[in-house]
């Protein structure tokens, strides 16, 4: 249960994250770029990585043109 629990909220922290990097770049938020499938894939990538959660979306988002 308490792997879960920070599972959920690593998973929070990075959608936060992602939207912060959206709405500061692009002006609009995730979803207007993204369905839910992709970020939770995204997330799943992000896992994989040793990135902050703010340095990743920052790149991802960077890299969208």
């Amino acid at each position: 249960m308490q792997n879960n629990y920070l599972k959920n909220k690593e998973r929070l922290e990075f959608i936060s994250q992602l939207r912060d990097a959206f709405m500061t770049t692009k002006g609009y938020g995730i979803y207007a770029y993204l369905n839910p499938i992709d970020v939770n894939d995204l997330f799943e990538q992000y896992t994989k990585t040793n990135m902050r959660a703010k340095d990743f979306a920052k790149k991802f988002v960077s890299s969208m043109t």
